[in-house]
């Protein structure tokens, strides 16, 4: 995608984005096009084609001699679009948690027969930050990653290693910013000692069921957090 088309692509987000808060109301008739190229420091070209792309999704219609309106239907069509790219993301997250439902429980184990003394040392200190982190109100996401990066590295399976970093993109999906909360930053810190008991024990079996009642417990906290939104949604309707 070039640089043109990735600006007049965030032009028309930003115009969305106007209509969902309700600075733009269906019938309100936007500004000139030479006022939006000020206001948004773009080319009226670049104005002109966020316009095409919205009439084209039936959110802007214009009118020959008179300018350019918000569709009446606008905000219907963005929540619509909204509802179906929440349960896109929904499905796409629960074939992420098969996957690591499938890996992890698996890695922990692998990992509770072979870590290293100095693995087992590294793996604590993370978890002391990630609680002290949690403790400060301070964003504890890249202490998760780096936790269960480290477990995968002390399996000792380099193709095991190799796989999870190839998938290391798409697991980030279930971490974003969007689905913490601080009852999930608690419980991860929590059940991260949990398992860095088992691998101190060398207890195979414990490790894998840790591990495993982790992944259920974050989708649990996910299943709570899409409850939320959905309430939210709904009250502001």
């Amino acid at each position: 995608m070039n640089k043109q088309a990735r600006t007049y692509e965030s032009l028309a987000e930003s115009i969305e984005g106007m209509i969902e808060a309700g600075d733009l109301k269906g019938g309100d008739r936007l500004p000139p096009e030479r006022k939006l190229a000020e206001t948004f420091n773009v080319s009226r070209n670049t104005v002109r084609e966020a316009i095409r792309i919205l009439a084209e999704k039936k959110i802007l219609a214009s009118r020959i001699g008179s300018g350019t309106y918000v569709a009446e239907s606008a905000l219907a069509i963005l929540t619509s679009s909204l509802d179906q790219a929440f349960e896109n993301k929904k499905n796409r997250l629960k074939d992420i948690f098969e996957i690591r439902k499938i890996l992890e429980p698996q890695i922990a184990a692998l990992a509770a027969e072979r870590i290293r003394p100095d693995v087992l040392a590294s793996l604590s200190d993370i978890v002391s930050l990630q609680e002290k982190a949690f403790k400060n109100g301070q964003d504890t996401r890249l202490l998760d990653e780096r936790f269960h990066r480290i477990l995968v590295e002390a399996t000792g399976n380099r193709v095991l290693s190799h796989v999870y970093e190839k998938l290391s993109d798409i697991l980030a999906e279930s971490r974003a910013g969007e689905l913490q909360d601080s009852r999930r930053q608690e419980r991860s810190y929590k059940i991260h000692r949990d398992i860095l008991d088992a691998l101190a024990q060398r207890n195979v079996t414990l490790a894998a069921r840790k591990m495993k009642q982790h992944m259920t417990d974050v989708e649990k906290t996910l299943a709570l957090l899409e409850k939320h939104r959905v309430k939210i949604t709904k009250d502001n309707t």
